[in-house]
Formats: structure tokens, sequence, C-alpha cells
């Protein structure tokens, strides 16, 4: 759940080109800066704790092994669709208390937003995005009146309770808030997977490494994120002049680009390596300061479940077609696969 996804910034009318649709309509803690950003981060604090996340791991082992369950008997498998893009769907969506039955529902929505955030700037955005919005505006919004009345054991009924002497969150806040969630726990994690099973199927003697020293695997993780960042670049709203000795005026729009800082030689030996045992690894992927991102610890976890599965089930991991032209997503900010198509043994 790398929330580094959106920019902070309003989105542009159609006359400008701009591209990126608004699905938050409220600020978040990825839009917002203090003192909005403190409040927000500390009632969402008190609903996504540490002890939550840490409580699901077993569930999420149940959820990735009954995935990978489908694969039994190939030789060939999609990773994406086997396992990298369902199961951070489905555990955001039974972390949020969304019923099963709109799982795949929840998928194409969050689909077409953030496709409609990768339009190509001649046709403007797609309209499948405007109208996924205002479904999943409709539909939280709904869920979160329905736990006002009735709380359950999930995190919109937490988020809905999250309130401390001073604050409480906003239907209008709660709603962009969850809207952030089903987007950064979904489409960045899958990019986690999908992104670092094709680093090991590229090299062989670190998928022994990890079978031998499982114990790598959370440094692994780290590795995957610097090495093939699934979110390549964020975007921020000036405010210090001075950078590095580079004058950048107050308000300017600035680019911030994850990717090419974790490949920095100045930050790290040999960054085109892709070392699972790096140490130390302080990789930009989930971003820093105060807008690191807080689903980081459901990201990893789930990250390192899919990893750890994958070399339990299988002895090798390789590409089908080392030929093959490998089929990206299109999208400016995030780097991820269409596919990932595997030979397994």
């Amino acid at each position: 759940m790398c929330c580094a996804i959106t920019s902070g910034l309003p989105p542009l009318d159609q006359k400008s080109r701009c591209v990126r649709i608004d699905p938050f309509d409220a600020p978040t803690m990825a839009t917002a800066d203090p003192p909005v950003h403190t409040k927000l981060r500390r009632l969402v604090s008190k609903a996504f704790t540490p002890r939550r996340i840490s409580e699901l791991e077993p569930r999420i082992r149940q959820i990735a092994g009954e995935l990978l369950s489908n694969t039994e008997g190939s030789s060939e498998i999609d990773a994406m669709a086997a396992l990298a893009n369902p199961l951070p769907m489905i555990a955001i969506a039974e972390l949020l208390g969304i019923s099963v039955a709109d799982h795949a529902q929840f998928r194409r929505w969050s689909d077409d937003l953030v496709s409609s955030f990768a339009q190509d700037l001649a046709s403007g955005p797609a309209a499948a995005g405007f109208a996924a919005e205002e479904a999943l505006r409709s539909y939280l919004g709904e869920a979160i009146k329905q736990r006002r009345r009735n709380p359950s054991d999930d995190l919109i009924s937490a988020l809905v309770a999250a309130r401390d002497e001073h604050d409480a969150l906003s239907e209008n806040e709660s709603v962009a808030l969850v809207i952030l969630l089903v987007l950064a726990g979904n489409e960045t994690t899958a990019k986690l997977i999908g992104n670092g099973l094709l680093a090991l199927s590229r090299h062989f003697d670190r998928q022994r490494q990890l079978r031998e020293q499982p114990t790598l695997i959370p440094r692994a993780i780290e590795e995957m994120l610097r090495y093939d960042s699934p979110v390549q670049l964020t975007l921020r709203i000036a405010a210090t002049t001075v950078v590095s000795g580079t004058e950048i005026p107050t308000g300017s729009l600035a680019i911030i680009l994850l990717g090419a800082a974790n490949r920095d030689p100045a930050q790290f030996q040999r960054p085109e390596l892709f070392d699972v045992g790096r140490e130390p690894n302080e990789q930009a992927a989930l971003g820093e300061g105060i807008h690191f991102c807080l689903g980081s610890p459901f990201a990893r976890l789930e990250a390192a479940v899919a990893i750890d599965l994958m070399l339990e089930k299988f002895q090798r991991l390789r590409l089908a077609n080392l030929e093959a032209k490998l089929e990206y997503r299109a999208s400016l900010a995030l780097r991820g696969l269409s596919k990932v198509p595997l030979m397994v043994h």
C-alpha cells in the first residue's frame, strides 16, 4: 500500500489538458499538509495499527495459499493473474469489511480509476474513470452510513469511530481515505509482488539464496522496492526554496523521481545489482518524512507472504519465454506488468 500514488495537487480543468481525475474530493494524508495532514494521520493511525496488521498474517497466508492451489498441475502460470493481482485486492477488501460478492467489482473500479491517471494527454480523462469514481464514492458513502448505525470489526468501522478530544473524521474525509486505501492497497502492492517475482525469475541464484535463508525475505522485499520500484514518481508543490543547492521557487510543481533515487550510485553500492541481502537499504519507494506510507507494513506483509509461498510451492521460477517482450500497464507514475508468465517446476 504505497501511498505515494497521489500527488497533493488539485486537478486542473479540461482546457489545461490535465488527465488526472480527483477521486478523493477531500484532503487525504497523501494530498494534505499540516495541520490537516497531522489530524488525518493521527486519527487514521488509531484505526490502522501495527497490531491490527500483524494479526492479519494467518489470513493473508490462507488467501495466498488458496489462490496458488488453483495452479496445481500447471507448468506455466501468469503470476499477476494467479496471485499478484487478486491477493492485495482481497486483502484490502477484507480489511475494510467489503463483502466477498463485491470484491470483483472493487477490482474493476480500482483498475478504471488507476487507468484514468495514465490517459494520454491528447485524449483527456477516460469516461470509465469518472464512472468508477462516482460508483465507488456512492458505495463507500453508504457503507460508512451503515457502519455508523451498526459498527463491526473492520477498518471502515474503525475509521468511523476514530476520534480524539478535538476531532473526528467527517463523512467526506472517511470516504476519501477509504478510496485512498483501496487504490494504494491494491495497485501498488500488486506491482511490488509482480516486479519482485520478475526479478527473482531472472536471478536463479537469488531464488536459491532465499530458499536456503528464508529469514532474508523481509530484506528481499526492501530490495524489490528499491530495484524495480512500483511507484516511480510522485508530485509535490514546493515549499522549500533551495534543495541541494538548486533554487526551486515556492509554489512550483516538483516531480520527485523515486525510481531514480532508488538507483542513485551515491546512495547504493552497485545499484544495478539485485541483491536480496543488501544492507543498508534505505530505499525511497514508500516515501519519506511526514508522507511516509502509513500502510507500508501491510504492503510488506503481503509481498513477503506471496514471495515465501511462491518459493515454497515451486522449486524454480523462470520466464516462460525469454524472447517475448514484457507488457507493462500504461502509467506515468506506476510501474507494473500486465502479465508475468512463468514456467514453474
